[in-house]
This record gives structure tokens, sequence and C-alpha cells, in this order.
């Protein structure tokens, strides 16, 4: 009987459409890679270390961010305040940078 309830709920369930979902993810990688190449044919800069070294610079705040949150969500908590923390932070750094402004220096530095 058990046998025969079994196959009944398998026959009910969904069945997963792989082919689908590498159409879709194939798609998606064949279109970065269209991007990354058009991107580098029509500007000099964009494959340099000096652009990567930006993106990577870019990148960590938002790594740090998804870093936090994993640690989150690994042990059981959910926390969806994090998107209005780093709202506010922004803010709040924009104001104190208008604030306490000073001219930048006669020489050339990386970080102005």
């Amino acid at each position: 009987m058990s046998a025969v309830v079994s196959r009944q709920l398998l026959a009910r369930l969904p069945r997963p459409r792989a082919d689908r979902s590498l159409i879709i993810n194939g798609s998606f990688v064949i279109g970065f890679i269209v991007l990354v190449v058009v991107a580098a044919s029509t500007n000099d800069v964009f494959l340099t270390q000096g652009n990567f070294t930006n993106l990577l610079r870019q990148m960590v705040t938002t790594g740090l961010l998804a870093l936090g949150m994993l640690v989150v969500i690994l042990t059981g908590g959910i926390d969806l305040s994090v998107g209005s923390i780093v709202a506010l932070t922004g803010i709040m750094g924009g104001g104190l940078v208008g604030a306490y402004a000073r001219s930048p220096p006669r020489w050339h530095s990386p970080y102005w």
C-alpha cells in the first residue's frame, strides 16, 4: 500500500525542467560575454589593471554586506534592515563630507 501511495505522490510532484534552466542560464552567460567583448572593443581602458582595481574597490561594500547577511541567515535570523542602514550611512557620510570638506591639496592624490 505504501508503494502505491508513494508512486501517486511522486506522480503529482512537478518535474524539474533542467533543459529550460540550462537555456536561461546559458543565455545570461552568452549575453555577459557579448557585453564584455563590445565594451573591450569600444573602450581602450576597459580591460586594464586600473579599471579592475576600481571595480574591486567599488565591490568591497557590497561584498561585506553580503557576508554579514550570510552569517545572519545561516544563524537562523533574518535581518531586513540592512538596506535602510546602508542608505542612512550614505546620507550621513554625504552630510559629513559636505559639512567638513576641505579644499584638495595642490599635489595629485588618487583618493581625491
